[in-house]
């Protein structure tokens, strides 16, 4: 049987759950809205030139991080940065 108190820190963890989850799906309908754009510029000028490894950058996000040695990443993989507290961002041209 769950006691009031335990019930309220449940119901607060479900909340905050759900707050996390809405961001990251407005996160996600950005980038597809971004993508989307994108793609119809691209297929109006296909000749157009869209970049190089030196203008792009390699995302990797960690669903569940604990554990993850971030530290270590960063110093293994040159010019890599944390965008947010489970994010890694790798400059294009560093990634060769």
């Amino acid at each position: 049987m769950q006691t009031q108190g335990s019930a309220e820190n449940t119901a607060g963890w479900i909340r905050n759950d759900i707050i996390e989850a809405r961001l990251l799906i407005r996160d996600c309908e950005v980038d597809i809205a971004r993508l989307a754009e994108l793609r119809a510029a691209k297929e109006k000028d296909p000749k157009q030139r869209w970049g190089s490894a030196d203008e792009s950058m390699v995302v990797i996000r960690f669903a569940n991080p604990i554990g993850v040695d971030f530290p270590y990443l960063l110093r293994m993989l040159n010019g890599a940065f944390m965008s947010r507290p489970n994010t890694v961002v790798i400059p294009g041209g560093s990634a060769r």
